[in-house]
């Protein structure tokens, strides 16, 4: 299972990354956030902590999940990413750029470590 979300979470950080080289910040991200909350996800349903059929309140489960498995910080820096996500797809002023960029070490290293964790 783990590695049908590993594919997901590696082609929309590609994507992610795309939009980022090219000025679209917005679904920058959109598609870095899912590419990190894709990665938790396989993590979680592989250890038996979702079932494939969790929709609810999976945000803030996927923040418990990261508090749980990366070391101290990723959780707010996972938040963070996440309030990015929300600002960029549901508010009328758009993300900055250097702000998205600050968080993309992290946001790698946290869906890095739950996709090795899940295989």
């Amino acid at each position: 299972m783990g590695n049908q979300f590993t594919a997901k979470s590696n082609e929309s950080w590609e994507s992610g990354m795309a939009c980022l080289n090219d000025g679209r910040i917005n679904s920058a991200a959109n598609r870095l956030y899912y590419s990190v909350f894709q990665a938790i996800k396989g993590f979680a349903v592989s250890k038996g902590l979702w079932s494939m059929d969790d929709s609810e309140a999976v945000h803030a489960k996927a923040r418990e999940v990261v508090s749980s498995n990366v070391k101290n910080g990723f959780r707010r820096n996972f938040g963070e990413l996440h309030g990015l996500r929300l600002q960029a797809d549901y508010m009328p002023e758009g993300v900055d750029g250097e702000d998205l960029k600050a968080l993309l070490g992290t946001a790698d290293e946290i869906r890095r470590h739950h996709i090795a964790k899940a295989d």
